[in-house]
């Protein structure tokens, strides 16, 4: 069972992002990841821990696909017709062979080429509430998830959200705007908890480059 998941919630704020929830139709099936990546990395102190996250195929927000683990086809965010959303899922295990650790990742926003992020939401569960992280002035966009209790060597913890993108669908990109997507990036920051106490980030402030990963093709 997750022990404690955190996230950085902030209101819609500049972003205009109000409008009403859209009721979903009949969902379209996950089908196969579009981008997948495992990657590790480790502490000062030897704590390892392996990632693997799966990016599947965007989806119009009236017709989601079931998230794979929360099983939830619903949005907490405000969206409206034009709006889709990309189901992430991932998993993190323990990679050291001689102690039990913490798990945990946070997981932001970036581009390349640089594009406007501020209205891209983050629809995750905070606990066992379903919450809509945004952008506002102060803060972007990040969802983090901890597990405090000790895993063992192997044990794994898994998760999964969707990136809701506003816009994504309009009258010059009715099939939706996938060089859009091409440019977007999820950054992960891997964390393990030793013996000390609290949860220690992985390569200090700047990730390394294969913990990012495209959100669309």
């Amino acid at each position: 069972m997750k022990a404690a998941v955190l996230a950085i919630l902030v209101s819609c704020g500049l972003l205009g992002c109000g409008g009403v929830a859209e009721k979903p139709s009949r969902g379209t099936a996950l089908g196969q990841a579009v981008f997948q990546r495992t990657f590790s990395d480790t502490t000062v102190d030897g704590y390892r821990v392996r990632a693997n996250f799966r990016v599947y195929r965007a989806a119009h927000v009236n017709a989601l696909p079931a998230l794979p683990y929360d099983h939830r086809s619903s949005l907490a965010c405000s969206v409206g017709k034009a709006d889709a959303a990309v189901p992430v899922a991932f998993t993190l295990t323990n990679a050291t062979g001689h102690t039990s650790v913490g798990l945990g990742a946070d997981v932001g926003l970036y581009s390349e080429p640089v594009l406007n992020l501020s209205r891209i939401k983050f629809d995750a569960m905070v606990g066992k509430t379903p919450r809509c992280i945004t952008t506002t002035a102060a803060n972007a966009a990040l969802y983090t998830a901890l597990w405090d209790r000790p895993h063992g060597p192997g044990e794994s913890e898994r998760d999964d959200l969707y990136v809701v993108v506003p816009g994504y669908y309009s009258a010059a990109h009715p099939d939706g705007n996938r060089p859009f997507l091409h440019g977007l990036e999820l950054g992960i920051f891997l964390y393990a908890n030793g013996h000390v106490p609290g949860h220690d980030r992985f390569r200090g402030a700047i990730p390394p480059r294969e913990s990012f990963i495209r959100v669309g093709k």
